[in-house]
C-alpha cells in the first residue's frame, strides 16, 4: 500500500524555517524530497500571514510552489461544523483554522503531520508520526 500524502501544519512549518536542521525540518525535507508533503489553503494563509518581511515571504512562497494542494470542498464544511460541534460538546474545542485543516486532511484520506497537542481529539485523522 503507498504511503500518504502528509499534510504539514504550520506548527511543522515554522520549526523549519526558524531552524531548518531541527528535527520538525528534518522531517519535512524528507517528506517533500519523497513527493509526500501537501499542502491546504488553511496552512498556506497562516504562513503568509506571520511572514514578516518580503526575504521571508519570498522563502516562504519558493518552498510552498514545490508542493501539492488538497481542496477544502463543500462536503469539508459540514464535516468541519460537525467536527467542531462535537469536540466542542465533549468539552475538547478546537479552533476554526485547525478544524478546516484537519477536515480537508481527513476528506482526502491524508495524514497530518503537526506538532500541536488539540489535533490529538479529532476522530478519523490520521497523524504522520516520526521515528
Amino acid at each position: 500500500m503507498a504511503s500518504p500524502l502528509v499534510v504539514v501544519d504550520t506548527s511543522v512549518w515554522v520549526a523549519f524555517l526558524r531552524r531548518p536542521l531541527s528535527p520538525e525540518g528534518r522531517e519535512l525535507a524528507l517528506l517533500a524530497r519523497g513527493g509526500r508533503a501537501a499542502l491546504v489553503g488553511g496552512v498556506v494563509a497562516e504562513l503568509l500571514q506571520a511572514v514578516r518581511t518580503t526575504e521571508e515571504e519570498a522563502i516562504v512562497e519558493k518552498e510552498l510552489q514545490a508542493l501539492p494542494s488538497l481542496e477544502t470542498r463543500a462536503s469539508t464544511w459540514r464535516m468541519i461544523g460537525r467536527l467542531g460541534r462535537d469536540l466542542r460538546a465533549r468539552g475538547r474545542p478546537v479552533p476554526l483554522a485547525d478544524l478546516v485543516i484537519a477536515a480537508t486532511v481527513i476528506e482526502h484520506g491524508a495524514a497530518l503531520y503537526a506538532t500541536d497537542e488539540h489535533f490529538e481529539s479529532i476522530p478519523g485523522l490520521l497523524r504522520h508520526r516520526t521515528g
